[in-house]
């Protein structure tokens, strides 16, 4: 299956390259997703839970992450198993970040993120990843990119409000990086991530075909 998408940010470039260098953080905005660590090779752990109805599915995998900061774009690959449902997936990410004008004159500045995926799925999600899977993926980005605007926006408030957080904000994105692989031995102590419903996600898809389609009528 193969994915791509783009979505806009308030906020400049490189705020949006040291914000995705924050693996835990960016985990945080993706529904279902739970950071439980690093291994010794300094890939990321954790889990995606899918529910199907009273059904769940919980997938344990490792993700590795490459940035370029310099380039304002990365590379994520990795994937999971669910042994139980024999249920596999293995995704290959790239994300490329550009600078917009702003939409006004003197204007915050703005970004477009540019995502292009392409996953592998196998056992008992395979035939609904091909039914729907596209379209629950835009679903799931557009989720998302409204969680990491909001992340965004929060930071931001807290840096104007206190000197220290500007002046931890404006870490470089290597800096913010190795920071990251700090606070992602202590992400797995948060709140479990609720799961994500994929008839649910599915549900507003349909939803907003049909609102589409009575539109061009």
């Amino acid at each position: 299956m193969e994915f791509e998408d783009s979505f806009e940010l308030d906020a400049d470039r490189d705020t949006v390259m040291r914000k995705f260098s924050d693996v835990p953080a960016v985990a945080r905005c993706i529904p279902g997703l739970e950071m439980t660590g690093q291994d010794e090779e300094g890939q990321y752990l954790g889990t995606m839970t899918i529910a199907f109805g009273p059904k769940k599915l919980r997938f344990s995998g490792k993700v590795r992450c490459d940035f370029e900061p310099l380039a304002y774009r990365g590379t994520i690959i990795g994937g999971g198993i669910n042994p139980a449902r024999s249920a596999a997936v293995k995704a290959h990410t790239l994300f490329e970040i550009e600078a917009l004008a702003p939409r006004v004159a003197d204007g915050p500045p703005r970004s477009r993120v540019q995502i292009s995926s392409k996953a592998e799925l196998s056992g008992v999600i395979a035939q609904f990843a091909n039914t729907g899977g596209v379209a629950l993926g835009r679903e799931i980005m557009r989720q998302f990119s409204a969680r990491l605007a909001q992340d965004l926006a929060a930071s931001a408030a807290m840096a104007s409000a206190s000197p220290g957080a500007a002046a931890s904000s404006a870490l470089p994105a290597s800096s913010a990086s190795s920071a990251s692989s700090a606070s992602a031995a202590t992400a797995g102590a948060r709140q479990p991530a609720e799961a994500l419903s994929a008839w649910r996600l599915l549900g507003m898809v349909l939803r907003a075909w049909w609102r589409q389609l009575l539109g061009k009528r």
